[in-house]
Formats: structure tokens, C-alpha cells, sequence
């Protein structure tokens, strides 16, 4: 497979061991439109989270094939993000 001829997603997968986990079938985080290269396809890669306060915060990289972006995301819960920032050159 060529370079960036792959889609690469954010998701979460959940485990009661620590050892074995179980991967939800769905993103975490989609792209919207913007974010989705002309072929539809998407990178979202680099995620680092931490919880403050109330809340999980996200940040992560994309690149839709024609510019790259940083971006920041907000949970209560680990399932439901809402996107606030994204920072493109």
C-alpha cells in the first residue's frame, strides 16, 4: 500500500483487566467534511488526552492529503466529543 493510501481513525477500547480489551466498532471522533481528504479518507493520529476537572481533553493531529491540522476535543465521558479547536497552518 502506498503512503497515506489508508484511513487511520481516533476510537477507544475498553478493558476490566488491563490485559484484555475490546475495541468499539465505531470512531470516538469522525472527521467532519473539512477534515476528509476529496477520496473521503481521513488520518487522525497523535492523540494525548488528560482529565480536567469534569471533563477528558483531546488533543490530536490530522491530515486530509493537503494540509496537516491540530486539533482539541472535549468529553465528559470518553464517548461523546465535541470538537472546539482546530489550528491549521
Amino acid at each position: 500500500m502506498e503512503i497515506g493510501g489508508h484511513t487511520s481513525r481516533l476510537g477507544l477500547a475498553e478493558s476490566e483487566d488491563g490485559i484484555h480489551f475490546a475495541r468499539r466498532p465505531e470512531p470516538s471522533l469522525p472527521a467532519d467534511d473539512s477534515e476528509k481528504a476529496a477520496n473521503g479518507r481521513e488520518a487522525s493520529r497523535t492523540p494525548a488526552s488528560l482529565k480536567r476537572r469534569r471533563n477528558y481533553v483531546l488533543t490530536y493531529t490530522q491530515w486530509n492529503r493537503q494540509t496537516y491540522s491540530v486539533g482539541i476535543a472535549t468529553s465528559p465521558d470518553l464517548l461523546h466529543w465535541t470538537k472546539s479547536v482546530r489550528i491549521s497552518p
